[in-house]
Order: C-alpha cells, then sequence, then structure tokens
C-alpha cells in the first residue's frame, strides 16, 4: 500500500486548517482591539451621564454659600501685633 498519495493530502489538508486558524487569530486580535475602543466609549458615556445627572437643577434654588466664621478679635490683634514686630 502506498501511503504517499494519502500523506500528501493529509499535509495539504493540515496547512489549509493551519491557514484557517490563523486567518481567525488575526480576526479576533481586531475584534478584541474594536471591542476595547467601543467599551471605553462606553465607560466615558457612561461618566458623562453621571457627571449630569450630579448637576443641580436649575429651577432649584440653590442654598447660600456660607461665609467663612468669624475670627475672634483677640486672634485679630494677636496677628496684628505679630506684623507689626515683625517690622522692627
Amino acid at each position: 500500500m502506498n501511503l504517499e498519495p494519502l500523506l500528501a493530502r493529509l499535509a495539504t489538508h493540515e496547512e489549509q486548517v493551519v491557514a484557517g486558524a490563523e486567518r481567525l487569530r488575526e480576526q479576533i486580535a481586531e475584534l478584541s482591539a474594536r471591542l476595547g475602543e467601543v467599551e471605553q466609549e462606553l465607560e466615558h458615556l457612561r461618566i458623562t451621564r453621571k457627571t449630569i445627572l450630579a448637576l443641580p437643577d436649575e429651577d432649584t434654588p440653590q442654598p447660600p454659600v456660607p461665609e467663612p466664621p468669624a475670627r475672634p478679635e483677640h486672634e485679630v490683634q494677636a496677628k496684628e501685633s505679630g506684623e507689626a514686630a515683625g517690622r522692627r
């Protein structure tokens, strides 16, 4: 029995399968890159939505900004006397 023709057909088929597998690997790499880009865009959209929802409503009155607490008079005097002493 001559196995050479059978082995040649087997080698040809193996080459075809290897080439097909390589094409699939290339497609997977391309799709993975595209998926990463789309997922990043989706994350940006989610962040944008979250930011917009966190903005105050324009129709809702905003509470006034509190003024800083007043400093006791003795702190003001101590600061002024310390500045005056430093200028001598």
